[in-house]
């Protein structure tokens, strides 16, 4: 990976401080294997490439979201990196990928926006380009645009499926008191013990005693 001279120029100054952002979802890994060791294996091979040819390294911060979405900014990791920029412990911020950090456009106009006032370079090492010229900046953008699409296509497709499962009588998931998913069949089944449970004392409680407020207290 070709540095910016921008970062070569403030590696003069002091020994680059590394905020290093790994994330995966579970279905990302399965499909392509890009594991939080994986890249974190990639990175540190990057940085100690970055040594090898003379660039001070100073601290090196991992920031790990297993099983995350990249969707939005709801993420423990994302928002201890964002106080670390803030307090200004941060020179740099390196990603294997752009879409590793977000896959939506307006959450990553945030980020911009964050790095640029606090003077932090980002650098997603398979998605290298250098926005401080137009061309730059459109692939850049080009590129999480394209990542927010293709999340976009993957909910659209999950959706239908789980739509056309349920009309077909199966069961998508969760846990419903009174049933039970018959593993053969994959629709729902009284657990008679349960269902036994919801009639005495949340349907005969209620014609008992006449309103939801006094099942409640009883």
């Amino acid at each position: 990976m070709q540095l910016k001279k921008s970062i070569i120029e403030r590696a003069k100054q002091r020994p680059l401080r590394i905020a290093s952002y790994l994330r995966v979802s579970t279905k990302e890994q399965a499909i392509e294997g890009d594991s939080i060791t994986a890249q974190r294996n990639f990175m540190e091979r990057t940085i100690e490439q970055w040594r090898n040819t003379g660039i001070p390294i100073g601290t090196v911060t991992f920031y790990e979201e297993q099983g995350r979405s990249g969707k939005n900014m709801k993420r423990p990791e994302v928002r201890r990196m964002r106080q670390d920029i803030e307090r200004g412990l941060v020179d740099v911020l390196l990603a294997i990928k752009i879409d590793r950090l977000s896959r939506n456009t307006d959450d990553f106009r945030v980020i911009e926006r964050l790095l640029d006032e606090h003077n932090v370079e980002f650098c997603p090492i398979n998605d290298f380009y250098d926005p401080s010229n137009a061309q730059g900046w459109l692939m850049q953008h080009m590129t999480i645009g394209q990542a927010e699409y293709e999340r976009r296509v993957t909910g659209e497709r999950t959706r239908m499926a789980l739509e056309y499962r349920a009309r077909q009588g199966f069961w998508n998931g969760g846990y419903i008191f009174g049933y039970r998913k018959d593993k053969q069949t994959e629709r729902l089944v009284i657990h008679p013990e349960e269902a036994e449970i919801v009639r005495r004392d949340i349907f005969d409680a209620f014609e008992r005693l006449g309103s939801v407020g006094r099942v409640l207290e009883h």
